[in-house]
């Protein structure tokens, strides 16, 4: 009998053996402490267990305010479905985790502590939808406890996870700070997290590698946003997106930018020593202050420096320029680098000097010598004496960017 239940289970999903049941402090895992007037628990699984499920809101602790620790284990599921039990939980803690599954029942919500942090988790196969949600007041199950305390802020390093489902995190009104250190992350998908916040929360990734970053998959409505250190082996068109009140992107390397893979609107957007392998036409062009700072009259902030560019196609990163010309702004786009060729770097002498456009103005300013940006070469060759490697609109053979060092460098002996 007791097979063909397991069997069940494992149909729907939730192949589980033993439910993680509080009895009293020091038995079955359970440890107790104080913090002041808060009550911490800590479960610890036992050695070698690895088919546990800890249900959060279901495990037969007494309604007192606690925050919640579950650490030391192999492998175990949690369950953050919400339950007819009266439980407050301020602060749960998942850390040292060999192989974290996160099981959700659709036809339930989501209910989380105020403050939840996953730490030193090798292994999430999937982060399922709506798995870290805000509570849904108008939609909430009649047999589900409402809490004190709903999710604000959300902590995930040294964390591996496969996948990330759309609403993987969802907060779409009174979001808190997101954060992300040392995480790698496989696939994101569309909508995998959106972020209603406000000044002073931010979302912050860094020291983290991420793979595939889908369309739309990192939405942040207000707030600011803040990307340090990290590797992305793709981003999607608006894969980094949304209206945010600062944009900060520093010191990452991406393989390849898609079209308009960078999608912020906001008056702070300053992005600075970063490697762009590969930059696809009108990656960044959706890069804007927006309407607001032009009918406020209030003064925006474009930064674009330090930076370095391999491959890239034509046009491929300016922002909403025409958007900036309507707006007073601090632009600063200078000590950028350019891998030159004719073939990868050529289009940017070729397509200036014609009929301006705003685009075709933010390159002329991005060529000019006294911009101070540079090809990637021995003799920091200005972008603006590489005209030589073209005539007539097409590449002079014997006319390469080492060549030109050589003939500078003869100059100024």
């Amino acid at each position: 009998m007791f097979k063909h239940q397991v069997i069940l289970w494992c149909l729907f999903g939730l192949c589980v053996a033993k439910d993680v049941k509080f009895t009293k402090c020091g038995a079955n895992g359970f440890i107790c402490s104080t913090a002041g007037k808060l009550q911490i628990i800590t479960y610890r699984c036992p050695i070698e267990e690895k088919d546990l499920l800890f249900k959060i809101n279901d495990f037969g602790y007494p309604p007192n305010d606690i925050s919640l620790i579950i650490e030391n284990c192999l492998e175990i599921t949690v369950s953050f479905q919400c339950s007819s039990q009266v439980i407050y939980i301020k602060s749960m803690f998942i850390r040292n985790i060999g192989k974290l599954k996160i099981h959700q029942d659709p036809q339930y919500q989501t209910q989380l502590p105020f403050q939840v942090t996953l730490k030193n988790v090798n292994y999430i196969k999937d982060i399922p939808s709506f798995a870290f949600s805000k509570i849904d007041v108008a939609s909430r199950n009649v047999e589900c406890f409402t809490p004190l305390f709903d999710l604000k802020f959300l902590h995930f390093e040294n964390v591996g996870i496969g996948n990330f489902q759309s609403n993987g995190i969802y907060m779409p009104n009174h979001g808190g700070n997101v954060f992300f250190n040392k995480v790698n992350i496989g696939k994101m998908r569309r909508s995998a997290i959106s972020v209603n916040m406000s000044t002073p929360y931010i979302f912050q990734m860094k020291n983290s590698a991420i793979g595939i970053v889908g369309n739309q998959a990192m939405q942040v409505t207000g707030g600011g946003m803040i990307f340090s250190k990290n590797t992305f082996v793709e981003i999607s068109a608006a894969g980094i997106g949304g209206p945010v009140d600062f944009f900060y992107f520093n010191e990452n390397a991406i393989d390849t930018l898609q079209y308009q893979g960078i999608s912020i609107t906001s008056q702070t957007v300053w992005i600075w020593k970063n490697v762009f392998k590969y930059m696809i036409t009108g990656a960044l062009e959706k890069i804007s202050p927006g309407p607001t700072a032009h009918s406020l009259g209030e003064k925006a902030s474009y930064k674009f420096y330090l930076n370095r560019i391999d491959s890239m196609e034509e046009r491929s990163f300016h922002p909403d320029f025409q958007a900036y010309e309507m707006t007073p702004t601090e632009m600063f786009v200078k000590t950028n680098r350019v891998l030159c060729s004719c073939e990868n770097s050529g289009w940017l002498i070729s397509q200036t000097g014609g009929t301006s456009t705003p685009t075709e103005r933010f390159y002329e300013k991005f060529i000019a010598k006294k911009g101070g940006n540079y090809c990637s070469s021995s003799c920091s060759l200005s972008i603006a004496d590489t005209e030589k490697m073209i005539h007539d609109g097409k590449c002079e053979e014997n006319v390469s960017v080492e060549s030109l060092c050589q003939n500078q460098k003869k100059k100024l002996v």
